[in-house]
Order: C-alpha cells, then structure tokens, then sequence
C-alpha cells in the first residue's frame, strides 16, 4: 500500500498522530455534475494533549478559530489531499479533526467575471480557475477546448451577481458544456463529452496468472439504469433550439440573455443538445471489483480504461475507472462504468 504521510500547515510532519489511515475515495461524476472529493476527518492520537484545543501543548491552542490551519496528505511524497480545519474534537486518548477539502472551501467564494463573445465552457473554467488561483489539470481543459472549437460550440459567461458562487459557475459550465468538473489529486478536472472507444492499458483478470495482477473475487456487472432524452429545448441567445421525437423526458438548458452563462449561436445550442440525447441514450454497465492494494492498487487511476475479464462467466468488459476506495493495506476497492 503507497505510503502516507501526513502535515499540519504544509510544514509539520504529524504522521505519528494519525492513529488509523483515512478513508480516500476518489471519484469522477457523471456528464452535466460537479463532484469534489476529499477527506472531511482525520482521527489522531491525543498523545501529551495535542488534540486538546485548551491544552497549551496542543499546537491549536490559543486559536479563536482553526481555518488557518490546513492539513496535507502525501501519498508516495506526491500531495493528493489538502483540507481546511474546521475543529478538532478531543474524546479521551483520541480525538478527530474535522476539515473541509480546500478545493471545496476555494470554490465557495464569490465570482466576478465576464468573457468574450466567442469563447466556450472549457474556457470559461480556466479563465476563472486563473483569475481565483484555482489549481487545475490542463490537459483536461486543452482536450475539451479542441472538441468545442471543432464544433464551433460559443459560449460566454457575464458573471456580475455578487451573491454566485464559483460553485454554482461550474454547474452551469456543466450542463451548458454537457461536461464534467471534479477534484482528482488536488487538481479540478474539467472534461467535454465525446464519444470515443476506450482503449485499455491492461486487463484484470479473476485469474491470478500474473502475481498481483488479478481480482480478489469475480466481478459484480450490472445495469446502469437510463432515462434517455426524445428532444431538447435550449434557449440561447438567438432564439431558442427544439427538437422532439416522441413522448418523453426532454433535455432543458437556459442559457440565454438573462443567464449567467450564455449560448449564443442556434449551431451551438443544436451541437450540445444531439450530445446530450446521444449521452442519456447509452446502454451501459457498471462493474464492482476489488484488487490487491499492495500491486495494481497502486497503479490504477480514475479515468483509466480497463479491461476486467470473469473466468466465471468468460466474460470481458472494458471500462473507465470511476471509483476507487483505498480503505486499509489489503484491497483496493475499484468501480467502473463501459462507454
């Protein structure tokens, strides 16, 4: 299992205070969601009074408030959790931090912004991770740009209500954009739909042929159940885009002169509308697994396709890694989703 390593305020290493491994789970949304992941307690040791708040050996001692403090997970010396205290809860020879994941905290502050006519939703997130020094993936938002600009997808965002968030921003970008925003290592993914074969980087299999490289037990399989879409209807700032075929849910966007992000050709509103119906008609499958975490624990990553192969069913099925669950130094608990 990768090593942690844990620090108060980037600097102090408190690993000997954490008296049992946080839970890390890491998770990649669905199309049109904002996710953050992260831990929101660590449990530690009270050794000498250090979780006591009014013992002044305790390092937050003093304090009226612990929102300066942060806590900084390494994993392998790599930072893959930042967190801001909330209050630490001293019971007996124990006691718990409780903390907020500071990509959590950052995008819950207000927003002001305004963009060019002609940009898109990828570019929108950047230009306001950037101004709110938000960290972000760059690949991801170079990758979704070029898939907006090949469709000539516009969009602009004119952000003047003090009261928006930069979370309710984000939503926004992912439902205009059909797209999805996560925190993934302390990094904000931003990623357009697309329709693409996956093409995995190694099969696991529930034959341990290769030491380490296998399933712990055979793999649950099962439907993800869909509410597809018969037609959309998207306001712009043209005029609105309507399509239906039947009966049925529709897909609804607002997006025109009184939103805070806009569309603003019809060719826009048509392109993100055929991605949302193509996205909500698809026929996929969710599969559980569960591997050793001392070998491919350590390898598999969210957004990794995969091949799982059941001996039991002769059965293989390609995935892209949604979920992972590191919980002890056994097993790493995986989830993935066909595309």
């Amino acid at each position: 299992m990768p090593a942690l390593s844990v620090f108060l305020n980037d600097t102090i290493d408190i690993t000997e205070y954490v008296h049992s491994r946080p839970v890390i789970v890491d998770e990649m949304p669905n199309f049109g969601q904002l996710m953050v992941s992260g831990i929101t307690s660590l449990e530690v040791v009270n050794k000498w009074g250090w979780a006591d708040v009014n013992n002044p050996a305790s390092p937050f001692y003093g304090y009226a408030t612990l929102e300066d403090f942060t806590i900084t997970i390494k994993q392998d010396d790599e930072t893959i959790y930042t967190g801001v205290v909330d209050q630490v809860i001293k019971d007996g020879q124990l006691g718990t931090i409780e903390m907020e994941p500071t990509l959590q905290k950052v995008i819950s502050k207000k927003c002001i912004f305004a963009s060019d006519e002609i940009s898109n939703p990828a570019r929108i997130f950047r230009r306001i991770c950037e101004l709110y020094k938000i960290p972000y993936d760059s690949n991801s938002v170079n990758v979704s740009e070029s898939i907006y600009e090949l469709d000539e997808v516009r969009c602009s965002a004119y952000l003047l209500n003090p009261d928006m968030d930069i979370a309710s921003v984000f939503q926004s970008l992912c439902d205009v954009g059909i797209a999805r925003i996560y925190s993934y290592r302390n990094l904000f993914y931003f990623e357009a739909y697309q329709d693409i074969e996956l093409i995995p980087v190694f099969t696991i299999s529930s034959v341990p042929s290769n030491p380490g490289n296998y399933l712990i037990q055979p793999p649950v399989i099962s439907n993800l159940p869909r509410d597809p879409f018969v037609g959309y209807e998207i306001e712009t700032t043209q005029g609105n885009a309507t399509y239906q075929k039947g009966t049925g849910t529709m897909q609804s966007i607002n997006a025109g002169n009184d939103s805070e992000v806009r569309i603003n050709t019809l060719q826009s509103a048509v392109v993100i509308g055929e991605r949302w119906i193509e996205y909500a008609g698809l026929s996929q499958k969710q599969v559980d697994f569960i591997v050793p975490a001392k070998t491919l624990g350590r390898e598999l990553q969210l957004g990794y396709p995969v091949s799982v192969y059941d001996a039991d069913s002769q059965s293989t099925i390609d995935v892209e890694i949604r979920y992972i669950e590191q919980t002890d130094t056994v097993v790493t608990t995986c989830q993935g989703v066909s595309r």
